[in-house]
């Protein structure tokens, strides 16, 4: 479901993913996945989701670094770690990971502006 170059991937958009979750907005891009503003359904509850790149959901290895990302993150519980709340495949093979959705500026974002405080950075 998620095809290889850039421009295909945002073909999700509008998609409801394994019946519960439309894709909104492309909002990032890791070494593993894509990571989408998605919204629930039922609930009409903003979430993030990360799907894995479609060419690595076949490599077993990059399948368990993945499955291991969303057991350490959903395992440790901080006020600055984002929440992980579903995690799956769908029928057609798509790996994805469910997380809070956090409004609000990356890192490189505020750092373009300038250096960060010493009370915001260790906020």
């Amino acid at each position: 479901m998620v095809p290889g170059p850039a421009a295909d991937r945002d073909s999700l958009l509008g998609i409801v993913i394994d019946g519960r979750y439309r894709m909104e907005q492309r909002i990032g891009e890791g070494g593993m996945g894509v990571v989408y503003r998605a919204v629930h359904v039922v609930l009409k509850k903003p979430f993030a989701i990360k799907i894995m790149r479609g060419e690595q959901a076949h490599d077993p290895d990059v399948l368990q670094r993945f499955v291991q990302e969303a057991r350490a993150a959903s395992g440790i519980g901080h006020p600055n770690i984002v929440n992980i709340s579903d995690f799956g495949t769908t029928p057609d093979g798509t790996v994805y990971l469910v997380m809070e959705y956090l409004a609000g500026q990356t890192l490189a974002e505020a750092m373009h502006e300038g250096p960060l405080t010493q009370d915001r950075a260790l906020a």
